[in-house]
């Protein structure tokens, strides 16, 4: 058993009857869901891709800049929204 799933059995045995549980930022070859689903008793019911950014790559231009230009365009038509709210 590695250590996420050893963590998973630890937590499961302290937090008896929670809902839910979110592991982000890990890679998928480090979860094994049948291990998973046999220490939790649950269901994997998303998973979604993270992005990242290399901020060091950029090298003295905005973010936007880098994006193409529908994105830019999609960003700053969205940040009144966001603003407002």
């Amino acid at each position: 058993m590695n250590a996420i799933n050893r963590s998973l059995q630890k937590l499961s045995d302290i937090y008896n009857g929670w809902d839910e549980l979110v592991i982000s930022m890990t890679d998928a070859k480090h979860i094994n869901e049948s291990k998973l689903a046999v220490v939790t008793k649950s269901t994997l019911l998303d998973r979604k891709s993270t992005y990242l950014v290399d901020l060091s790559l950029i090298k003295g231009k905005s973010y936007l800049e880098t994006l193409s230009k529908n994105s830019r365009y999609q960003i700053r038509r969205s940040i009144p929204e966001y603003e407002s709210s």
